[in-house]
């Protein structure tokens, strides 16, 4: 081959990169449309009666508001509290029951501790793979991509 066929071969490759890398840079910052996102023209000239005005809100509601969510957190901090103390008691008694029983017997608490698989609701049937279906011949044809492009 010639080399300046194939200088002015990679040159046109160049060229092409960078007018690709151009139309990139061009488009990056714009976002592809969402179908569903899309509000009519409609909509969009109606939008300034279609906006209600907030009336304005007292200090005295404001100040009911603050307290109120103050009381709201407060509640809810003492419910998990509550929730924690309670876990810790549970798993303290449980700790000291399975003390006790290893004391009596190790058997027993060899049995105690033990996973009990009933306890369980899972139940697996059928193959891991999916076997081929005999005589089954694969489609090899063209599919149509509906991708849109932007």
């Amino acid at each position: 081959m010639d080399p300046a066929i194939l200088k002015a071969r990679a040159e046109k490759k160049k060229g092409k990169i960078e007018k690709a890398i151009r139309q990139l840079q061009k488009h990056a910052q714009s976002l592809k449309p969402i179908d569903e996102m899309t509000v009519s023209k409609k909509l969009l000239g109606e939008v300034h009666s279609r906006t209600r005005k907030n009336p304005p809100v007292t200090e005295e509601e404001t100040e009911r508001r603050a307290l109120a969510l103050k009381s709201w957190t407060r509640y809810k901090h003492y419910q998990h509290l509550a929730e924690q103390d309670k876990l810790s008691t549970m798993i303290l008694s449980q700790e000291s029951a399975l003390r006790e029983l290893r004391a009596e017997s190790e058997e027993l608490y060899l049995k105690a501790i033990a996973i009990n698989e009933s306890f369980l609701p899972l139940t697996l049937k059928g193959p891991v793979n999916t076997p081929p279906i005999p005589g089954y011949v694969a489609p090899d044809g063209d599919y149509i991509d509906t991708t849109r492009k932007w």
